[in-house]
This record gives structure tokens, C-alpha cells and sequence, in this order.
């Protein structure tokens, strides 16, 4: 077992090495903005009993600085004071849209059913999607996320952060944010795009409906099952400019944290082979030298195994500090080593428990 973990840990690094080299370091070779102010924009928000977040979000919203553009809230059988506050709303913002759900989809799973039915709704070509409790970061969100659209380009790919607050959950939170940015981001400027997130999205209107009732059933996965079978390594393009972001406030609770995974990695399991096998890869090589560490930690190949622990991980601090400050998120680098224990562990127990149970609700 000494030797071939040994050789195990090693195949792990090299590994991370080849996602670096794939992936991760072409973040940052991006094509500067186009001049795509020409096309019509539909902002669109989905939401259930957002009453207390439209109130600053929606203004913030229908107050960008772009020529062309509608926002669409859809309405999924609040409860709340929300039609209230969004009728009140559209006098002032004449191309604020006031749109409710139909009762055909009251209590089905999810939320794609009213986001679909406010993507047919919409009146342009370009659809941007965001969520209730997010905030632009400026004025001219919608002008670089669209700016990135061209003859060649279907999707455009955002960040979305959550707000930065004290305590642990939030660090953790920031943590797995950033990285699940670089995954996502990093396979598109790879050319093996696979996701976006529904906080910070954008895809041409013109794209065909192509998610199967099955995936429709799935509570999670509105932002990436829908785009699964339409990105290719020439379709998608990503924006990190400054201002591009939106920022919406984390789950208040680990419980909820938990309840928000599982939905997330239940649309997992339906993503496509190649994007299934890169991901498993990717978790694979992060997470199992710490188990090997464990294992190996007693052995001859302990001094070894630690140089090689030491110079990696000052390495992958050395890029999350340049590449999280370039996106904006808190680094924390002294940390990395804590948060990938943690993760290893969190993220094997998240997906066993996916496995034997599945989520129930989106609200």
C-alpha cells in the first residue's frame, strides 16, 4: 500500500497540474469587450416570496445604463407582500414587467417552470438571468455581460458571489465559490463548458428548448441542464470585468447550506459524460491526497510526501491569491489547506447522501 499510494499522490498533483495548465490559467486570456450595445436585453428574476429583497434589488436592476433592455419578474405564487411592492414598481419603471405563474405549475418541483415560462415571455433576444436577492455590481452589468456576444457566442458565463460576512459559514461559503468559479469558468476558457450559475447568466432567446421533461422534474440545474446539450468549446464565452459580477446574500444557516448542495449536486448527475468525468477527475485529484496523507503520514515516504505537500500547496496559494483577486473574493490563503480537508470531506458526505435521498423543494 506504501508504494502504490505513493505513486497515487503523485499521479494526483500531476493531475491538478494538467487542470492548471487546461483550464485554470486560461481565466484570465479573455477577449476585451465588443460593442454589442445593439442588442435587445431581457433581464429576467424568478421569484417566491422575495418581498424584502425587490424592494432594493429590482430599482437596481431597472436602473442600468444600457439602451435596450426589459425586466421581466416572474412571480411563482408568493405569498407575500411581492405584488404589492412589484405593481407599485412598474409605475415607476415603465419597462419593469410584471409576470405571475400560471396554476398549472403551482406545486411542481423547481423553479425552471416559471423560468421557462418568463423565457417565452421575454420580448428579446438576449436573455440574462439573475436571481431576487441579487445586486449588480454596477450600472453597466448588463453592457459587459452582453459586450462578450458575438456571430460565434450563445452563452455568456458571470460570477456570482455571495456577501461577505463573519463567521465561519461564510468563509467556507466564499471558499467553495471561488472555486466552483474556476471550474466553471476555467472549462469554458478550456473549451469544455459545461455550467453556468442562474445568479449571473446570459444566452441567446434563439437557443431551442432542448431539457427533457425528466430533467424539468430535477429541483436544481435551471442555469446548466438547460445549456447542457448547446455548449461547445466555440460557444461560450466568459466575463470577469470589473462590474460585471452580482453579489447575493448566502444562506443564514449550515442546514440551509447543506439543503442548497444537495440540490446543486442533484443536477450533477445529469450532466453530460465528458462534463461528469472531468468534475469527478477534478474532485478526485483535490481531495484524495488528504486521505493518502493520512495513510502515509507513519511511512518512509513521509518526508517526501510533506516536500511535495508543502510546495503544491504554496503553489495553488500563490494562484488563488492572484486569480481571487482578480475576481474579487476574499482569499484567506494561510486557510487553503483547511478548506480542502474540510471539503474532502464535506463534499464525499454531501454526495453518499445524495445518493440514498433527494431534495424536495426549491422554497
Amino acid at each position: 500500500m506504501q508504494l502504490p499510494g505513493f505513486i497515487l499522490l503523485i499521479l494526483c498533483y500531476l493531475t491538478q497540474i494538467f487542470f492548471y495548465l487546461k483550464f485554470f490559467r486560461k481565466i484570465k486570456n479573455i477577449r476585451g469587450p465588443n460593442q454589442s450595445e445593439g442588442l435587445s436585453v431581457s433581464v429576467i428574476v424568478v421569484g417566491k416570496n422575495e418581498a424584502e429583497n425587490i424592494k432594493t434589488n429590482l430599482p437596481r436592476l431597472c436602473t442600468q445604463d444600457y439602451p435596450n433592455f426589459e425586466v421581466l419578474y416572474m412571480d411563482d405564487h408568493s405569498t407575500d407582500d411581492t405584488n404589492l411592492i412589484v405593481n407599485e414598481l412598474c409605475k415607476k419603471y415603465k419597462h419593469l414587467k410584471h409576470l405571475n405563474a400560471s396554476d398549472s405549475i403551482k406545486g411542481k418541483k423547481g423553479k425552471k417552470w416559471a423560468l421557462k415560462e418568463a423565457r417565452e415571455a421575454a420580448g428579446n433576444e438576449i436573455i440574462l438571468l439573475t436571481d431576487a436577492d441579487c445586486i449588480p455590481d454596477s450600472s453597466l452589468w448588463i453592457k459587459h455581460m452582453v459586450s462578450k456576444f458575438d456571430s460565434h457566442i450563445d452563452v455568456v458565463l458571470g460570477i456570482g458571489q455571495y456577501k461577505r460576512e463573519r463567521g465561519m459559514l461564510n468563509i467556507l461559503l466564499q471558499y467553495e465559490t471561488l472555486f466552483t468559479a474556476l471550474s466553471y469558468l476555467g472549462f469554458a476558457a478550456g473549451g469544455s463548458a459545461y455550467m453556468g450559475v442562474g445568479r449571473n447568466l446570459a444566452y441567446r432567446k434563439s437557443i431551442p428548448q432542448l431539457v427533457e421533461e425528466k430533467g424539468m422534474e430535477i429541483l436544481s440545474g435551471d442555469d446548466d441542464l438547460f445549456l447542457q446539450s448547446r455548449l461547445n468549446e466555440s460557444n461560450a464565452a466568459i466575463c470577469i470585468e470589473n462590474g460585471s459580477f452580482t453579489t447575493s446574500l448566502g444562506p443564514k444557516s449550515f442546514g440551509s447550506w447543506v439543503r442548497q448542495k444537495k440540490r446543486h449536486y442533484s443536477a450533477a448527475f445529469h450532466y453530460s459524460l465528458q462534463s461528469k468525468s472531468l468534475l469527478f477527475l477534478l474532485k478526485f485529484s483535490f481531495y484524495l491526497p488528504n486521505y493518502l496523507f493520512l495513510c502515509l503520514i507513519l511511512t518512509k515516504y513521509a518526508l517526501a510526501m510533506l516536500a511535495l505537500f508543502v510546495v503544491r500547496s504554496l503553489l495553488w496559494a500563490r494562484y488563488l491569491n492572484k486569480i481571487g483577486t482578480r475576481l474579487h473574493f476574499p482569499r484567506r490563503i494561510y486557510l487553503v489547506p483547511c478548506y480542502e480537508i474540510f471539503f474532502s470531506l464535506f463534499d464525499t458526505w454531501i454526495t453518499i447522501t445524495n445518493l440514498m435521498t433527494k431534495p424536495r423543494r426549491w422554497k
